[in-house]
């Protein structure tokens, strides 16, 4: 499923939201402020980031290697376990650029939305 925050939003959708609001506050900040608040911004996205990391990790692991009493029997990786695991993590990869740029087209159209309508003001 997606990751949650512990609110139970889906994180994508906050991370998304947070991002429009602090460009909108960005232009009322003094310039020491945006530099802190962007250094904040890259940390949080550093974070989500490693987080969506080790998810796709555990998943792809859980989902492709044999572990029980047949795990680790041997130093390398079966063939249809690299299988597997390639398949995995494109599949996530691919899923998660698909979101960025759906994400990026969303946010360039609120822009112009708003550009439109600070226009006609």
């Amino acid at each position: 499923g997606a990751a949650r925050c512990a609110c139970g939003v889906d994180r994508a959708e906050l991370d998304t939201h947070t991002a429009t609001m602090n460009s909108q506050m960005a232009g009322q900040l003094s310039a020491r402020d945006q530099q802190e608040l962007l250094k904040h911004l890259e940390l949080e996205q550093l974070k989500s980031q490693t987080t969506l990391y080790n998810h796709v990790i555990s998943e792809c692991f859980e989902n492709c290697c044999q572990t029980g009493w047949r795990g680790f029997s041997s130093k390398s990786l079966e063939a249809s376990e690299k299988a597997c695991l390639d398949k995995c993590a494109q599949k996530y990869f691919l899923l998660f650029q698909r979101v960025g740029f759906r994400f990026a087209e969303m946010n360039a159209q609120k822009t112009q939305e708003q550009m439109m309508q600070q226009g006609q003001k």
